[in-house]
């Protein structure tokens, strides 16, 4: 679809034409073929007698297309790769080759362009030919229509064809590198640009040439600028013949690929501006000195003439000898005229001569230098080639002896007319004199005429136009009979030039001159008056409420910047100074009116401002700025101000009470019926109190501001408000105390039978407040809006009655709640809500086993005998713990009469039930085997028992110690590893919760106890009263008293008996042995604990677990800023009667005046207990005293919100600082207490792990790698462990870590996790399988 005539070099038309014509005759031809083929096909189907719908007629179809698209492609890529042979430089690059197409490079000022244009792909560029190709090549596909549907092209197909994409690519990219190598060729010529750029005369008069004169010219003495060296001329004259030379060197033709480019017309263009430039400097030279000497002679011939006439004194002989008068006058009136004027004839001669001498004079030093520098640039033009007139090189060589006759001749002629000259000068010096005393009254009359100020001193628009009079006047016209200022100084000005003539001094007549400068000022001056005046009459009609005084600022400030731009010496005139005070006056009160202009402003502030003026007027819709601006507003700038301050204020005020009243208007009370009840509540919105606060401390604030004093109604309306919102807050701080003691004093003196028969008085007072309040919250509900239903008559005083009342059944009730306090002082530690349940549900003890829990450390039911129906009798037989742990008692315990009595029998039978078990364990742990003895008792027994039977057992390893026997001690310590192995080996098996629990308790204790005789043999302890075995807790049986006895160091504390239940125990490590030595000697001592440490380090729990090892029920309260001296006097009161531990949880976080008086009521305490008393005065009540109670405190010392305890509380508690528990020792523990035979190894590989985790890991504020975690951890080891007997321990760690963890880890930190895991058990991760509970993932994924 491309053809070339071999060798042929194309036009671009040429090229068009062809190749148009070839594609138009190829497209007819395959457009032709096409219908044949699809008639051929046609036949085939009509011969076959196959239909068009079968699958093989349409494979065939299928077929005959690809070979149809294929003959497309193949034809499209024939004729891309013969137009890419045509295309290729290498081609061209052969001597029988030829370029493919000529263009022509030219110059169009402004510009070099292609004739065709190569880019661009708009019709008539070379790019856009190429691409019409490449196009047409395409358009082959749609020549036929498609075979298999009759419709549309194969033009999408082609289009696709990667090989067709490639060639015609190819073309396209050849194209354009050609293209670019084209534009290459052309940046050669590009760099002469300058030659044709600018306009050649523009460029002489006005920029390079001018600059050029300017900048190597030198200024002359009068003032003038000569001209460069010639040398200058010269030098630029040559660059300009070498560019030229330049151009003419460069190719005229060249081939790049397949284009010829044709530029001799551009490399003729460009010589011909070269030479233009060449032009532009000789043809300067030769005018120069053409002119130069054309001027000289036109002076010299002027001046002989000018020189050869004849002055006074002369006229008269030269009339006498050369022709003598034929007639007499006959008249002597026309003799004297024209004597006259033959006189003026003569003078003008004398004048024009003496000017000539004058010119001549001026000249001489310039000319006398100019005949050499001539004659160079004659020389220097001649170089280039360039003649002068043979007239011209004449005058040029006789100039200089011309000029210096003219010289000569003036001097002779000087010399002749000295007499007259001086005769002349006098008279001119009297003219002068005269005129002088002309100017000095003029100045005199100009002061005193001339506007330089105003009448009255008062700027006003009507003054400026008789100003303008009088100033045209001056100029122009006349003044009281005086001559203009311009007529005077045209006077001055000849007569200047008559003393410069003669010679004499010349005056300069300043006055005159500062008339005409004054004049010019003034001028000025009344313009810019005018201006303003106008402006701001103009301004002054604008309506009030049309004022725009941004835009009037904006403009005065215009016209202010304006003033200051005249010239300096207007300063000192009058009208100046009225200008610029009505400018500043003007800027002044704009920005007041803008404040007046405020909605602000009242009646009363207008006529405050009248008051202020002195002057009246009358705001209606006349009312305009001029009438504002007569005020004076800028004599009164802090008056106006503070009345418009006090608008805004007012304002600002007003609205504020109206948004008061609208926010209050919207407020109404809530009213929600009460639960099985009628009765309506009462609900306060925290929209109300919020909005209580607010506007009560806004109203105070408003309540003292200056506005407000001042205005009677703004006073009162804060004063009523204020009031009304004062009985809002007391009424609703009222009604909700009368509705919550109402709600906790309704069930109990309504619901409790047993209330009113113990407070009968009380009860009617309760009914009679009942029945009101009832009634007023029936009523209630008709007035919702806050400040009208608290504002009702009566209703403030009806309220605080209620509340009296219900403070009095309120102070009864806790009176009567006292006494079953100390009746049964554990009610101490029962919410009071709770306490009156039991008290009026007490005769029902199966109601009251709900609250067990409350009043018992673990007794959480009661087990009774049934009667013959069945049903549950009072008679108590036994009790559970949480942990469904059951104790028998040793006797029935009869729960009948006052709650508080049966509920002491209850105690008394724990304990009783305790001791009894305890006793009958003793006997009963050497008959039986110790795997066996474990499971027979409560677990509570089980540890005591055998930890005294630890504790005689050593005590005799250290008797047989004394006698002699060295091996005694390792013979205890092989039977605490026999002991403790069993005990793995029974929790490795079939266990009940219960069961396993106790084991793994037991196996804690005899962890311990293993290490406390691994320490005594490592120290060779020889003797029992040695400190490491007294540290210990010893458990005894007290020889007086037959029972259980904890011994640690010297310090004796009796086993208390308290049911403790299977609740576990801690980890023992020697930094909980000593904690347990400082907590017990400070009981010793008589004094609290107070465990001190960072979170996480065991302070509570350590002292928790001590009160569980000495069977003593403890209570840990968590300390706030809430609490007040008379809870913990409650507090110490219950701890006291019951001789229970109270665990006080950041203590530091009570206020310090609390602080203050807990010091006193525990010192109390701790006196009576020193004084071995029973019972003391505590807060002016008779309290009894168990020897057991004591206080705990404990601390986390710098954290903020903490107090300094005061030195007399710290006085009565033994501080212990807890560190950071050893991990690894407690890990180690754990893992053996949940049958892990390799604890010791398990355990530093834990430890370390989470170690890294904490380091390694990002800082998740969900993340936990503290003692915490860890001691979850490994009770999930534990279980894993039970549930998998078949994987080894290291395994099921393995998993327990793994599976527990990766829940909770980012994506991030997971494959780090992985790699600790792979560290620490390699090769085993593989190995060990998640652990599955199918029946949760079947449910999971049902869900």
């Amino acid at each position: 679809m491309f053809d070339r005539k071999d060798g042929k070099v194309y036009t671009f038309e040429e090229l068009c034409e062809s190749s148009a014509s070839l594609i138009f005759q190829r497209h007819s031809e395959m457009r032709d073929a096409g219908k044949e083929i699809g008639k051929l096909l046609s036949s085939s189907n009509r011969v076959l007698k196959v239909s068009k719908a079968s699958p093989s007629w349409k494979a065939y179809v299928d077929y005959v297309s690809d070979i149809v698209i294929e003959g497309f492609a193949s034809a499209i890529i024939a004729s891309a790769r013969y137009l890419l042979q045509q295309l290729d430089a290498e081609v061209f690059a052969k001597p029988e080759a030829g370029p493919l197409l000529e263009v022509d490079l030219e110059l169009v000022i402004p510009d070099m362009v292609w004739k065709p244009e190569l880019s661009g792909s708009t019709k008539g560029t070379l790019q856009g030919m190429v691409q019409k190709w490449l196009m047409s090549f395409l358009e082959v596909g749609g020549l036929m229509k498609r075979l298999d549907t009759g419709e549309g092209s194969y033009a999408k197909e082609l289009e696709e064809d990667y090989d067709v994409g490639e060639q015609l690519d190819k073309v396209l990219s050849i194209t354009l590198a050609t293209i670019k190598n084209c534009e290459e060729f052309k940046g050669q010529f590009m760099k002469y640009d300058y030659l044709w750029k600018q306009d050649l005369n523009q460029t002489l008069q006005l920029r390079v040439f001018k600059d050029f004169l300017e900048a190597e010219g030198t200024k002359a003495a009068d003032g003038s600028r000569e001209d460069p060296p010639l040398a200058k001329f010269e030098q630029q004259i040559q660059k300009y013949k070498a560019v030229g030379q330049q151009v003419a060197s460069l190719p005229g033709n060249a081939v790049v690929s397949f284009i010829k480019i044709s530029a001799k017309p551009l490399r003729t263009g460009l010589t011909t501006w070269a030479s233009k430039w060449v032009y532009l400097f000789t043809h300067y030279l030769q005018d120069k000195v053409v002119n130069s000497i054309s001027e000289l002679y036109s002076f010299m011939d002027s001046a002989d003439a000018t020189l050869a006439r004849k002055v006074l004194g002369e006229g008269g002989e030269e009339q006498h000898e050369g022709q003598p008068a034929t007639e007499e006058a006959t008249d002597e009136a026309v003799a004297a005229d024209n004597k006259k004027a033959q006189e003026e004839q003569y003078r003008r001669a004398l004048y024009d001569m003496l000017s000539c001498m004058r010119d001549v004079r001026k000249r001489s030093d310039r000319t006398d230098a100019m005949f050499d520098p001539l004659k160079e640039t004659s020389a220097l033009l001649h170089a280039f080639g360039i003649q002068l007139g043979d007239n011209v090189l004449k005058q040029l060589e006789n100039a200089e002896f011309k000029w210096k006759g003219l010289k000569k001749k003036m001097l002779n002629r000087r010399e002749q007319l000295a007499a007259l000259q001086q005769a002349e000068a006098v008279e001119i010096r009297r003219k002068s004199d005269a005129f002088a005393e002309r100017v000095e009254d003029y100045r005199k009359f100009f002061l005193r005429r001339a506007p330089f100020s105003v009448p009255n001193g008062e700027l006003k628009h009507e003054v400026v136009r008789p100003a303008y009079q009088i100033l045209d006047a001056f100029h122009h016209g006349s003044v009281d009979s005086y001559p203009s200022v311009t007529t005077i100084v045209a006077e001055s000005k000849q007569l200047q030039e008559l003393q410069e003539l003669f010679e004499l001094y010349v005056s300069d007549y300043l006055m005159l001159q500062r008339c005409n400068e004054e004049l010019l000022y003034l001028k000025s001056l009344w313009d810019m008056v005018g201006a303003v005046m106008y402006t701001f009459a103009d301004w002054c009609k604008t309506p009030w409420d049309k004022i725009d005084v941004d835009v009037l600022i904006e403009e005065s400030k215009k016209l202010s910047k304006d003033v200051k731009t005249l010239n300096k010496a207007v300063r000192n005139y009058e009208v100046y100074r009225l200008l610029e005070e009505s400018l500043k006056a003007m800027i002044t009160s704009l920005p007041l009116v803008q404040d007046l202009h405020h909605p602000a402003m009242r009646d009363r502030h207008w006529k405050m401002l009248m008051q202020t003026t002195g002057k009246h007027f009358t705001m209606d819709e006349k009312f305009c700025l001029g009438d504002l601006l007569a005020l004076g507003l800028h004599n009164y700038v802090d008056a106006c101000s503070e009345i418009v301050d006090r608008a805004q204020k007012e304002l600002n005020i007003e609205k504020q009470i109206k948004k008061i009243e609208d926010t209050w208007f919207a407020l109404a009370l809530l009213f929600s019926p009460l639960a099985d009840s009628d009765i309506m509540c009462l609900q306060i919105e925290d929209a109300v109190t919020e909005a209580l606060e607010n506007d009560n401390l806004q109203l105070q604030n408003m309540s003292g501001q200056k506005y407000v004093q001042l205005n009677p109604m703004f006073l009162d309306a804060v004063a009523n408000w204020q009031k009304k919102l004062g009985t809002v807050d007391s009424v609703l701080a009222t009604w909700g105390d009368v509705q919550k003691k109402w709600q906790a004093l309704e069930s109990i003196f309504v619901g409790s039978a047993d209330i009113r028969v113990q407070l009968p008085e009380d009860s009617k007072r309760f009914d009679v407040v009942n029945a009101d309040y009832q009634d007023l919250m029936r009523n209630a509900c008709d007035v919702t809006n806050v400040v009208e239903a608290c504002n009702m008559e009566g209703r403030q005083e009806r309220l605080e009655n209620m509340l009296s009342q219900l403070e009095q059944c309120e102070k009864a009730l806790q009176d009567y709640l006292e006494t079953k306090r100390i009746a049964f002082p554990r009610f101490y530690f029962v919410a009071p809500a709770d306490l009156l349940d039991i008290l009026s549900k007490g005769s029902n003890p199966q109601l009251i086993l709900r609250h067990l829990s409350k009043c018992f450390d673990n007794v959480h039911n009661l087990s009774f005998k049934k009667d013959d129906s069945g049903e549950p009798t009072k008679v108590a037989t036994g009790m559970c713990s949480g942990e469904g742990e059951y104790v028998e008692f040793a006797t029935d315990c009869l729960c009948e009469g006052p709650v508080e009595t049966w509920l002491q029998s209850v105690v008394d039978s724990m304990k009783a039930a305790i001791q009894a078990e305890f006793k009958r364990a003793i006997p009963m742990y050497d008959e039986l085997p110790r795997t066996s003895w474990i499971f027979k008792y409560s677990a509570q027994n089980t540890v005591v028992v055998s930890r005294t039977f630890f504790t005689q057992e050593v005590n005799e390893a250290f008797d047989e110690l004394e006698e002699g026997n060295e091996e005694a001690m390792k013979i205890e310590y092989d039977r605490q590893v026999n002991q403790l192995s069993g005990l793995i080996e029974l929790i490795n098996g079939e266990l009940t919760k219960l069961d396993r629990k106790k084991l793994i308790t037991l196996c804690t204790i005899d962890v311990h106890a293993r290490d406390v005789v691994q320490r005594l043999i490592d120290e060779r302890v020889e003797n029992a009263a040695c400190f490491q075995w007294q540290s210990q807790m010893r458990y005894v049986v007290s020889e007086k008293t037959k029972l259980c006895q904890v011994n640690i160091s010297d310090a004796e504390i009796a086993y208390n008996y308290e049911y403790i239940g299977n609740c576990g125990c801690l980890c023992i490590t020697p930094l909980t042995d000593r904690c347990y030595i400082t907590l017990t000697q400070a009981q010793r001592l008589v004094l609290g604990g107070a465990p001190a440490g960072p979170a996480g380090t065991g302070k509570t729990e350590t002292v928790k677990d001590l009160a569980r090892h000495v069977g003593c029920q403890c209570y840990v309260f968590n300390c706030s800023d809430q609490m007040d001296y008379k809870a913990m006097g409650q507090i110490y009161k219950g701890l006291a009667q019951t001789g229970a531990w109270g665990c006080f949880d950041e203590f530091n976080r009570i206020p310090v005046a609390v602080l203050s008086v807990c010091s006193t009521q525990y010192k109390t305490v701790l006196d009576a207990l020193r004084s071995r008393k029973e019972r003391f005065m505590f807060e002016e009540i008779e309290v009894g005293l168990k020897p057991s109670v004591m206080a705990f405190i404990t601390m986390n010392p710098g954290y903020p919100g903490r107090a300094e305890l005061p030195e007399s509380l710290k006085a009565l508690f033994r501080p212990v600082s807890m560190v950071v528990p050893d991990l690894g020792l407690i890990c180690e523990i754990m893992l053996m207490a949940e049958g892990f035979q390799m604890s010791k190894i398990l355990s530093r590989k834990f430890v370390i792990l989470y170690k890294l985790c904490e380091d390694l890991l990002s800082k998740s504020k969900h993340y936990d790698w503290k003692l915490r975690a860890i001691k979850t951890t490994l009770y999930v080891a534990g279980g894993m462990k039970r549930a998998a007997p078949e994987l080894t321990e290291d395994k099921v760690l393995l998993r327990a870590l793994r599976d527990f963890n990766l829940g909770k880890l980012t994506s991030d930190d997971t494959s780090i996790f992985i790699g600790l895991l792979n560290d620490l058990f390699p090769k085993t991760l593989e190995l060990v399988p998640r652990a599955v509970e199918k029946e949760f993932e079947a449910k999971v994924k049902e869900a």
